[in-house]
C-alpha cells in the first residue's frame, strides 16, 4: 500500500510538473493564501522529487513539520531553484503560541542575498506589489481580518504582534538567521481559527492547530507518582521539610522589579501564585520553594501547557546541618506537549552556615541555614532554607560573567 501511494504521488507530481515554473510557483506563494498549495507548484519546486511531499485532492505541499504542537521545520532544497535571479536555499513551516498576543504561523523560503538586492528582484513577483512596502528593517505587505469581514488591504506594523482580536496576514522580507542570507515569509498571526488554516493552510497536521483554553488545567494536571514518593520520602525522614505555615505573602524585590508573591501550603507542597502585572503571573507547585514540580504562565488569559516535573533524584539530607555536598536533578517537559522538547537542571549544594533567619526579614524567627548551589550552567545561587517555616528562599544568583543580583523580601506577612 506505501509502495504504490508512493507511486501514486510521483505520476501525481510529475503530470503536472510542466504546469508551473519556479517564477509562476513563487506568484502563487506571494498571495499568502491556500493558492500555493498545488501539485504544479510543488513540482516547480521539487523537480527531483527528492524532498518530503503530501497530497489531498488537489492540494499538494512540501512537508516541512517537526511533527509537535508548536516548532519550526525546514528542508533544504537540494537543487537550489533561481527566482529572477535569486537562489532559494530551503522551504521552511512552524508556528508559535504567544498566549494573550495571538497564535503565530508562518511558511516561506531562506535565500541567498542582502535584503536590499532581494527585494528589488522579486518585486515584479510579489501580488500586489503597490501595497509591498518598506517597514523599518523590513519590507511587508499586510492585511487584516475582523470577526467575519473579509481581509482588509491595511498597513500594519510588520513586527508587533497581532493579539487575539484580530488576525493578521502579512508578506516579509527580512534578514535571515544567518549571514547573508534572507527569509522570505508569509504569516498568519492573532486570533487565528481552525477555519482559517483549512482554507490557507491545507498543508497543517490537526496537531498544529489553536489548542483551547483550559481554566482548570494547572489544577487538573497530576504530578508523576515517582516525583510525589520521593518527595514523601524526604517529608516522613524529616518533618521539617514539610511546609510550617498556612500562608506566607511578601513582595520580593531584585534590581527594579518587584514581584508579589504568595504561597500556600498543600500537605508536602507549596502552591504558589508570582504575580509580576495585573497581566502577568506564574502558578508553581514546588517542594519548599526550592525544587519546582509544576508552573504555568498566566499572560493576559489561562496558560495553555504545563511545565511538568516528569523526573527527579533529590539526593537531600534530612536536614541542612550536614556540610557534605548534596544535589538534585529535575527533568521537565510541556503537558500537553508542545514541541517535543524537555530540559533537565541539575544542582550541587553545600551548607555554608547558619544565622538567625530575622536577618533576611524581621517577620522570620529562628535558624536559617544558608548553602550555595551550582547549576550545569554554573550559576550560582545563595539560599537559606527557613527552619520554622519549612521553605527556601533564594538569596542572590551569580551567572558566569554577570553581576550578581540580590534579593530582598519586604511586607511578609506569615499566617500559621
Amino acid at each position: 500500500m506505501t509502495t504504490l501511494f508512493t507511486l501514486s504521488a510521483s505520476l501525481f507530481f510529475m503530470a503536472s510538473a510542466q504546469a508551473a515554473s519556479v517564477e509562476d510557483a513563487f506568484r502563487s506563494f506571494s498571495k499568502c493564501d491556500g493558492s500555493f498549495f498545488k501539485s504544479e507548484n510543488v513540482a516547480a519546486l521539487n523537480p527531483s522529487g527528492s524532498l518530503p511531499t503530501e497530497h489531498r485532492g488537489q492540494q499538494a505541499w512540501l512537508k516541512a513539520s517537526n511533527n509537535q504542537p508548536l516548532g519550526d521545520a525546514e528542508l533544504s532544497f537540494p537543487q537550489q531553484p533561481d527566482v529572477a535571479g535569486v537562489r532559494l536555499l530551503s522551504y521552511t513551516a512552524g508556528n508559535s503560541d504567544l498566549d494573550s498576543m495571538g497564535l503565530y504561523y508562518f511558511w516561506g523560503f531562506v535565500a541567498s542575498g542582502n535584503i536590499v538586492d532581494v527585494t528589488e528582484k522579486l518585486r515584479p513577483l510579489i501580488y500586489q506589489n503597490d501595497r509591498f512596502r518598506k517597514d523599518g528593517a523590513v519590507f511587508v505587505r499586510t492585511e487584516a481580518k475582523i470577526g467575519s469581514s473579509n481581509w482588509i488591504n491595511i498597513a500594519l506594523p510588520g513586527s508587533t504582534a497581532a493579539g487575539t482580536i484580530k488576525i493578521e496576514r502579512t508578506f516579509i522580507i527580512e534578514k535571515g538567521g544567518t549571514p547573508g542570507t534572507v527569509a522570505i515569509s508569509c504569516t498568519l498571526q492573532g486570533g487565528v481559527t481552525p477555519e482559517l488554516l483549512a482554507s490557507d493552510r491545507p498543508d497543517l497536521d490537526l496537531i498544529k492547530y489553536p489548542r483551547s483554553i483550559d481554566p482548570g488545567l494547572f489544577e487538573k494536571t497530576s504530578i508523576p507518582q515517582d516525583v510525589a514518593l520521593q518527595i514523601s520520602k524526604l517529608v516522613n525522614q524529616q518533618p521539617k521539610w514539610k511546609p510550617q505555615f498556612h500562608t506566607l505573602r511578601y513582595t520580593q524585590q531584585f534590581g527594579k522589579t518587584q514581584v508579589r508573591i504568595e504561597h500556600r501550603a498543600d500537605g508536602n507542597y507549596l502552591q504558589t501564585t508570582e504575580t509580576y502585572s495585573p497581566e502577568f503571573n506564574v502558578k508553581r507547585t514546588s517542594w519548599a520553594n526550592f525544587v519546582q514540580i509544576k508552573s504555568m504562565l498566566n499572560i493576559g488569559q489561562p496558560g495553555k501547557t504545563v511545565r511538568l516535573a516528569t523526573n527527579a533524584k533529590l539526593n537531600v539530607p534530612k536536614i541542612l546541618t550536614d556540610k557534605r555536598p548534596f544535589s538534585v536533578s529535575i527533568e521537565s517537559e510541556n503537558t500537553p506537549p508542545t514541541d517535543g522538547k524537555s530540559d533537565r537542571i541539575d544542582l550541587t549544594c553545600r551548607l555554608n552556615e547558619s544565622q538567625p533567619a530575622q536577618k533576611i526579614n524581621a517577620a522570620l524567627s529562628g535558624p536559617a541555614r544558608i548553602f550555595t548551589c551550582i547549576d550545569g550552567d554554573k550559576k550560582i545561587h545563595h539560599n537559606a532554607f527557613i527552619e520554622n517555616l519549612g521553605i527556601i528562599l533564594t538569596m542572590s544568583t551569580k551567572s558566569p560573567n554577570e553581576k550578581q543580583v540580590n534579593y530582598q523580601f519586604e511586607n511578609m506577612v506569615i499566617d500559621r
